[in-house]
């Protein structure tokens, strides 16, 4: 349950640091042009097709952000999975408590595995991706902050 709630409370962070940034872009960039109702919006882009109005860019470039901030986050996420299969010294763990567990299940007249063991072999896969997500987590609010802090005007 607590690794759960870490990962929310990273993801909210992610997307806090952001939309940080992106507040410090228009605070700099913009600083007279305000966000638009869902009416403007419109009027703009569909009634007058003024497609190159800085309001239309500003609001395509948050969109664009934040989708693909957001694809790359899962892709990474997804893909951190198999890191631990990547790394030779995690593979031949892994492999071995696997090793361990079948054996065991095979000695066991119902074929049952102590659940430390299980416990073990879960550790040793996932605490390498958790660790890869919580630094590039770590890592994506450091850069976001000091965008922040040197994009936005004292």
């Amino acid at each position: 349950m607590l690794d759960v709630l870490a990962a929310i409370a990273l993801l909210i962070g992610l997307y806090g640091a952001i939309f940080l940034c992106l507040v410090a872009v228009d605070n700099r960039l913009f600083p007279a042009v305000e966000l638009f109702p869902v009416d403007r919006w419109r009027e703009l882009f569909w009634e007058q097709r003024d497609w190159f109005n800085p309001e239309i860019l500003w609001l395509t470039l948050m969109a664009s952000t934040t989708l693909i901030v957001t694809v790359i986050h899962l892709v990474f996420a997804f893909a951190h999975l198999f890191v631990p299969l990547w790394h030779r010294r995690d593979r031949d763990r892994i492999t071995g408590l696997i090793r361990v567990i079948r054996e065991k299940a095979a000695a066991h007249p119902e074929g049952k595995v102590p659940e430390a063991d299980c416990r073990r072999l879960a550790t040793a896969y996932y605490f390498p991706w958790e660790h890869g997500i919580v630094l590039g987590t770590l890592t994506l609010w450091m850069v976001g902050y000091l965008l922040y802090t040197l994009i936005t005007p004292c």
